[in-house]
């Protein structure tokens, strides 16, 4: 019922906030002037005991820009595989918002928020429903490509017992078309 209660919450009080960058006559930071973005994540485990058993992360991210509150921003649709050893390794997939906080020249500064399917539950998370935050520092060359540094933080918020997360730290490549 939480979970319901939840869902329900965010679909009315963000549809407000969100509008469409195409609107405005500005470019956003994370895109320059092109209106999508692909992305591949390379990442590593790191904390909770489990670099032994977690090696890293990767992810593909199809994303428009938008803003959100008035700042750059981008919505995303995300899948991607996690894992190292084989009874701890899943697959993911799901949608996310990342916003702009800061930006200056072609450096941005942002925070991310979004909901994930797993396919299996694991020893840290027993549930296949996950949120994902995010924090990352990233550059926009001029030739379309960018480049972030991000740290990413997997759990279900407490909706069930076992709830340890993961964490992952890396760099993601960006190209905007």
């Amino acid at each position: 019922m939480k979970k319901i209660l939840f869902a329900a919450a965010l679909a009315m009080i963000g549809r407000p906030v969100f509008a469409d960058c195409a609107c405005s006559n500005k470019t956003n930071v994370m895109f320059g002037d092109e209106i999508n973005q692909f992305a591949v994540y390379l990442g590593k485990g790191m904390g909770n005991s489990m670099t032994s058993k977690l090696n890293g992360i990767m992810m593909l991210q199809y994303s428009q820009p938008i803003e959100f509150m008035r700042r750059d921003s981008r919505i995303n649709i995300q899948t991607g595989i996690s894992g190292g050893e084989a009874a701890d390794t899943w697959l993911f997939s799901g949608m996310s918002l990342d916003v702009a906080l800061l930006s200056w020249n072609s450096f941005y500064l942002g925070a991310g928020f979004g909901g994930f399917i797993r396919d299996k539950e694991t020893e840290f998370l027993d549930s296949w429903f996950t949120f994902g935050e995010k924090a990352f520092i990233g550059y926009k060359f001029e030739n379309n490509f960018g480049l972030e540094f991000f740290i990413q933080h997997f759990s279900n918020g407490n909706l069930t017992d076992i709830n340890k997360g993961y964490n992952f730290t890396g760099l993601t490549v960006t190209y905007s078309f």
